[in-house]
């Protein structure tokens, strides 16, 4: 028999995924390395794919310095996998969402319920973030 603990990640798990809702592609720029000797950063990227629900939010968030920024469009993301964002990496994620180039701001570790949350806004509006 599972446990309480167990049974709640399961129903946590098996309630986003009747939210997945399609695959969207996402671009990781390295953070750069050493090539024989010598610091690169050069702006090298892997290509991913991941499974998400994506939907539009608007609202604030906060930027290093804790002041509050307002967007007109947010994207909430919810996907198993662990998105970089601008808080986290001097290298953000990028997600294609219809077209558009958005930058991971921020993400929640919800991996304890087996998922994580993210917030990402318009490469175009991402600024200092």
């Amino acid at each position: 028999m599972k446990s309480e603990q167990e049974a709640q990640m399961l129903n946590s798990s098996l309630a986003l995924s009747q939210f997945f809702t399609d695959n969207y592609d996402v671009k990781r720029a390295s953070d750069g390395a050493y090539v024989d000797g010598i610091w690169s950063d050069d702006d090298v990227s892997a290509d991913f794919v991941i499974e998400a629900s994506i939907q539009i939010g608007s609202g604030e968030i906060f930027d290093n310095q804790n002041n509050a920024v307002r967007f007109s469009e947010i994207l909430n993301i919810y996907t198993t996998t662990q998105l970089r964002g601008s808080k986290d990496s001097k290298r953000a994620d990028v997600i294609d969402y219809q077209g558009h180039d958005w930058k991971v701001i921020e993400v929640d570790d919800w991996s304890q319920h087996n998922h994580y949350a993210a917030r990402a806004v318009r490469l175009k509006d991402a600024g200092s973030f």
